[in-house]
């Protein structure tokens, strides 16, 4: 499947307007594929209008952009549950919001130095809001694209051979986006705009063990979609490496863990040493690791629209995402510093605190003394953001089919263009 790019899908919305259309001859009808079935979804292939003059599948490449949102589980997710994805949030971020945690600049002895390292910092957010902002007017493209195709679908629906109304007393036909411009305020029982549009996307999750990622048929193997961009280096040819994170270990755990075999890591922290394991990303332990400001790149495919008795909705998913995950602790926030000063008064608000220094892994990690208990690592789950559309209930889900009938089988994920640089890295 050939990437698209960001200019790709400007250019086209420049010359066509909607960049998106429907692929009918391959529409899939769940219901009158199994008519003794107990869903009722049809799926409506799409396929992006590009300004060369070709239409092909909609899977958008990109590179170093700012998440407003790590990963959480869907608005009512019932517990025990495994939801068929993961959702992150794409949405404006002021310089100021930016400009701390793990994007500071780093202290050196020299003046010429520190100015040399003031200047790479800034250059460095400055790039990253420039692509936020590109990045969020490709999705509104998007979605704005989706939106024409779908009054077409439902202007055309009676000569369709395939249902769009899947109830008998559905009136209207609900079109889900993946844009949210308002949150419900619960006090006036009133939607409340946004001053920026919030983009949701989603991270696959395996239906088999809750594993970010695809069980592949084809392969009969789990395929990973998010990947360690930290991981890539020269020491391993830039390779994808999967994301896993650090699991603190007790010294109880530690020889249990390698009396079975699994691999203990050792680092220090203040002097003291700390004991972990690493585990696959799941459904639990996912926001430890894919958090607010961290920085992604990778593949986002918007394969079709499946109508549902939710109504119509956009699939979208990650084909693969790399993650260079913001350390720092920190929640997304929609207020602003000056906001917040005001509110105190006009207080200067306090310095953050220095964060503490990775150590380098030792693999060959010596048990821990039966007193000791370790302390949770830096790569130990962080709680999670609390966002401003927080009242906002989560499209259904339940529209998608859990095997994913309309993804082709999947090709090797791509080795990203170039080296990452200026990540902010600690």
């Amino acid at each position: 499947m050939q990437p698209i790019t960001f200019d790709d899908i400007i250019a086209s919305e420049e010359k066509f307007g909607c960049v998106l259309m429907t692929d009918l001859k391959k529409v899939r009808d769940l219901k009158k594929m199994n008519p003794k079935g107990d869903r009722d979804v049809t799926y409506i292939p799409l396929l992006f209008r590009h300004i060369n003059g070709k239409t092909m599948k909609v899977k958008i490449e990109f590179r170093e952009q700012l998440l407003f949102s790590g990963a959480k589980k869907p608005q009512g997710t019932e517990d025990g549950k495994i939801p068929k994805n993961m959702i992150i949030a794409i949405s404006h971020m002021e310089r100021e919001t930016i400009a701390s945690g793990d994007y500071v600049p780093k202290q050196k002895d020299d003046e010429k130095k520190q100015e040399a390292e003031n200047e790479r910092v800034a250059k460095n957010i400055t790039r990253y809001m420039e692509n936020l902002t590109k990045f969020m007017k490709v999705l509104d493209i998007i979605d704005t694209s989706y939106k024409t195709v779908c009054e077409d679908l439902v202007a055309k629906e009676k000569t369709f051979d395939f249902r769009l109304k899947k109830e008998r007393n559905q009136k209207e036909i609900l079109v889900n986006s993946i844009k949210q411009t308002s949150r419900l305020d619960k006090d006036t029982d009133t939607d409340v705009p946004l001053d920026h549009p919030i983009y949701r996307l989603k991270i696959p999750v395996n239906f088999k063990d809750g594993r970010l990622g695809i069980w592949s048929n084809y392969y009969n193997e789990f395929k990973y979609t998010v990947f360690d961009a930290r991981k890539m280096t020269k020491k391993n040819k830039y390779q994808a490496v999967p994301a896993r994170i650090e699991v603190p270990l007790t010294a109880k755990e530690v020889k249990k863990a390698k009396a079975n075999d699994v691999k203990v890591y050792s680092k220090k922290v203040d002097g003291k040493k700390s004991f972990h394991k690493l585990e696959d990303l799941t459904i639990d332990n996912a926001s430890g690791f894919i958090t607010h400001k961290s920085l992604i790149g990778g593949s986002l495919v918007f394969d079709c629209i499946s109508s549902s008795k939710f109504g119509l909705s956009l699939s979208n998913s990650f084909y693969d995402l790399y993650v260079l995950q913001h350390r720092a602790k920190e929640a997304a926030i929609s207020m602003s510093q000056d906001d917040a000063k005001a509110m105190r008064g006009g207080e200067e608000s306090e310095e953050e605190e220095s964060e503490e220094e990775d150590e380098e892994y030792n693999s060959d990690a010596e048990e821990p003394e039966e007193k000791t208990s370790p302390t949770a690592t830096g790569g130990e789950p962080v709680d999670s953001d609390d966002d401003a559309d927080e009242d906002e209930d989560e499209d259904e889900d339940e529209d998608e089919d859990e095997e994913n009938p309309e993804e082709e089988e999947p090709e090797e994920a791509p080795k990203p263009k170039s080296k990452a640089k200026g990540k902010g890295k600690k």
